[in-house]
């Protein structure tokens, strides 16, 4: 078939092996370049996750702070509301409110 062409059967080994490397590269840019776009996308939805992540805990600690007014002001677990000055009065009035109180 070389002869027929008019080329060497070296050329033709040749070209098929140029052609299959064209053929490689194509497809390997390609690839790349899909990789690359899914990258993108998959950034792109981590950071609206994210913020949406965190406008959702804003909105509980938001949620959170208005049925526990005070809590998380940093005044840590071991204080509560009766903690501080006057705490041991507002303690007993409220301990004795609940006895007091009918069953």
């Amino acid at each position: 078939m070389a002869t027929i062409l008019g080329c060497t059967f070296g050329d033709l080994k040749q070209r098929d092996k140029e052609r299959k490397n064209r053929l490689i590269l194509t497809i390997s840019s390609l690839s790349g370049a899909i990789f690359l776009l899914f990258g993108i996308f998959m950034f792109n939805a981590y950071q609206k996750a994210e913020q949406a992540r965190q406008e959702a805990v804003q909105s509980n600690a938001g949620i959170f702070n208005e049925k526990l007014p005070g809590y998380g002001q940093g005044r840590g677990l071991a204080k509560g509301r009766f903690s501080g000055e006057g705490g041991d009065e507002a303690y007993r009035k409220g301990h004795e409110s609940l006895s007091a109180a009918p069953i």
